[in-house]
């Protein structure tokens, strides 16, 4: 008997799900996990696959785990979301960008965890200088004038 691989958008907004071109499969072939393709979410980043939409199931996807064993069963694995939902400036400072795994949100973590390492991150990246470079040399340098 054959089984089928399914991908879920779970919320995606834009382009398509991928389809397994090698769906069905015999219980104990080797499925290797598809990535996102051009499935898109406002305001989130792809993160990976998991076997229930609220991230309680099965993780699969890169870079843990890219293949599994088929089951006697069939599977749906739905796409799992990086948001910036309710972060201090969309989760942006000047040197990176935040985002926090939206199976998360639920549990009362986040955004609030976030938040507090982007708050502790603009302090860092406000000051932050390269060293070594011809411009911080300049900075130390000083001229002394003989008369």
């Amino acid at each position: 008997m054959a089984f089928t691989v399914t991908y879920d958008g779970n919320g995606s907004d834009g382009g398509s799900v991928p389809v397994d071109p090698n769906s069905p499969y015999n219980a104990g072939d080797t499925v290797s996990v598809l990535p996102a393709g051009s499935m898109t979410k406002a305001g989130a980043v792809f993160a990976y696959w998991n076997t229930k939409p609220d991230g309680s199931g099965d993780f699969h996807g890169w870079p843990q785990d890219t293949s599994f064993k088929m089951p006697a069963a069939n599977v749906v694995l739905y796409a799992q979301w990086f948001v910036t939902t309710s972060l201090t400036n969309g989760g942006a400072t000047p040197h990176y960008k935040f985002a926090y795994d939206s199976t998360l949100q639920s549990s009362g973590l986040e955004p609030g965890r976030t938040n507090t390492l982007i708050q502790k991150a603009r302090p860092i990246t406000a000051s932050w200088r390269p060293t070594g470079s011809r411009a911080s040399r300049r900075v130390g340098r000083r001229r002394s004038r003989s008369m």
